[in-house]
């Protein structure tokens, strides 16, 4: 009969990574998190026009959507983009997305520009900076890195050898017998 031993302190490969399954998984949440959690929204402009340049939504009206159906297709609901240029009677957009009502996603454009008829303007909303969005994700980014950190530093779960026979203490070599017919 031959003894052979086994050195405890060799960990198979897949406990090795485990922790690192759950440092991804939490660093692709913090990644996706601004997409969950924009920092502008929509607002409705008053009496005034956002300046040229600015980020804009038009909804049009019924009648719009009748109209406007050969330049930009059938069934607009929004259209999005950047301001161009306003007169008394029209809005020019170079236009980055439309809205349609038979889809669920909206479609991307390249800026072509489009010429609106105010009285084809159901709203007009310019984009805007939000503050409380801003803050709620100043915030979730910053305990995203403080776990993140705390992970790296601690590790996940109980230090190993609290379940260990012998109060942890970890001997250097165990002697397994094992029998060689």
């Amino acid at each position: 009969m031959q003894d052979w031993t086994l050195d405890q302190t060799t960990v198979p490969v897949a406990a090795r990574a485990r922790p690192w399954r759950a440092a991804r998984a939490i660093l692709a949440l913090l990644l996706l998190l601004p997409q969950f959690m924009g920092c502008y929204s929509y607002v409705p402009v008053g009496g005034f026009m956002p300046p040229p340049g600015a980020e804009v939504a038009i909804r049009v009206t019924d009648r719009g959507r009748l109209e406007l159906s050969e330049a930009i297709g059938p069934g607009v609901i929004r259209i999005d983009g950047n301001l161009v240029a306003t007169t008394d009677t029209t809005v020019m957009l170079g236009v980055t997305s439309v809205r349609y009502i038979d889809l669920a996603v909206p479609l991307r454009w390249d800026g072509e520009r489009v010429v609106i008829s105010r009285d084809l303007v159901a709203d007009l909303r310019a984009k805007q900076l939000s503050r409380t969005r801003s803050v709620l994700l100043g915030v979730a980014v910053a305990a995203g890195a403080v776990a993140a950190s705390m992970i790296a530093i601690k590790g996940f779960g109980p230090d190993p050898g609290e379940d260990r026979p012998n109060g942890g203490e970890e001997p250097s070599q165990a002697r397994i017998p094992v029998t060689i017919w």
